[in-house]
């Protein structure tokens, strides 16, 4: 199989962004042997430009099915395709404004690890799940819960 045989069996190719594209390139290496070899976290960071990249190597392989392991290797955070295989993914839902507003609302705009009050935003409130949806959480409401950007 090709890279590019590869990519085209992914489920939603729509969501393959630039930097997922680039992660994945970088993780396929020469796709002739499986589990590729580790390619450094900062390594990432320098190709894709984007402070989190982490997030869409995520993607990669939570919502669009990937098999890509992550860990502590050789002294630094790195990660590896593991084999061509796809799974089923688990395509994240977001919150409406309205939700989003009930869940701020119901923690009294607090964050739910520290205690921290904060208005919502970036840089503020942001709703996330309790479970993560990797570890078997759902995107049902009481799954959420509102953190700040400092326990993120």
């Amino acid at each position: 199989m090709t890279l590019d045989e590869y990519i085209d069996a992914l489920p939603a190719r729509r969501l393959l962004s630039g930097a997922k594209r680039k992660i994945l390139v970088s993780l396929w290496g020469d796709g002739q042997s499986f589990p590729g070899t580790w390619v450094k976290s900062s390594y990432l960071l320098e190709l894709t430009g984007q402070k989190y990249f982490d997030r869409r190597a995520r993607e990669l392989r939570d919502e669009l099915g990937c098999d890509i392991e992550t860990r502590h290797y050789d002294g630094e955070h790195c990660w590896r395709l593991n084999s061509t295989k796809i799974s089923q993914g688990n395509t994240r839902q977001y919150l409406s404004e309205k939700q989003k507003k009930e869940l701020f609302n119901s923690c009294d705009y607090q964050c739910s690890i520290c205690g921290k009050e904060t208005g919502p935003g970036v840089r503020g409130l942001q709703a996330d799940h309790k479970v993560p949806l990797i570890r078997g959480g759902s995107h049902e409401f009481s799954n959420w819960q509102g953190i700040c950007n400092e326990c993120k």
